[in-house]
């Protein structure tokens, strides 16, 4: 199993309650866990409770930091439609609220006619032509870092001591153990999919 499968894995205790145990492999700035690590936990118990297999709209309100160790997700089916689906999840550390998410999930596998797909993806070179985005730097207490793979076509300025002052960053991003990309993940980086196991930002 990979590490993200194991690191956000809920595990259902009746009438839409789950635990789970967030753990320090997934830490941002701060020694706290990442914010897109903390809705996937919300994501997986959404995903236990609602009919359909795909978050597709997702909105996430974050109330505190999370904490390293057990936690709650408690969630509520709000709407169960024929082709989509809404529920709420609460992510509790101790006894606070850190995270609520409301998600409308549908079935992307059956979706036919016309699609919209609004912007374009970045133009960049092939991932295998690109370099590390931080350029072998690692920032202490950041090991969300250790578990991805972030490629550009040239280290991003701040790696370098060089911001550029451009408030927009375009790179491939991939879990660092080969996990491929799928709906529930993708909120933990907030990316599009690019085929086999890459995504663009």
């Amino acid at each position: 199993m990979h590490e993200w499968d194991t690191d956000t894995r809920v595990d259902a205790t009746g009438d839409g309650r789950f635990t789970a145990h967030l753990t320090d492999r997934w830490g941002s700035a701060g020694d706290r866990p990442n914010g897109g690590y903390l809705v996937a936990f919300c994501l997986r118990a959404l995903g236990e409770v609602l009919p359909h297999p795909d978050p597709l709209v997702v909105g996430a309100h974050y109330l505190r930091p999370g904490v390293v160790g057990p936690a709650r997700v408690d969630t509520e089916l709000v709407r169960a439609g024929r082709r989509l689906s809404t529920g709420e999840a609460r992510l509790t550390c101790g006894d606070r609220e850190v995270l609520r998410v409301v998600a409308s999930y549908a079935d992307l596998g059956a979706a036919t006619g016309r699609t919209a797909v609004p912007g374009q993806a970045p133009d960049l070179p092939p991932p295998g032509e690109c370099v590390d985005v931080y350029g072998g730097l690692r920032l202490p207490g950041v090991t969300v870092a250790d578990r991805v793979d972030l490629r550009a076509p040239e280290p991003h300025g701040w790696a370098r001591g060089r911001p550029s002052g451009a408030a927009r960053a375009e790179f491939w991003i991939r879990f660092a153990d080969g996990r491929p990309a799928d709906t529930a993940s993708l909120a933990t980086w907030s990316t599009p999919p690019r085929p086999p196991s890459w995504s663009s930002a």
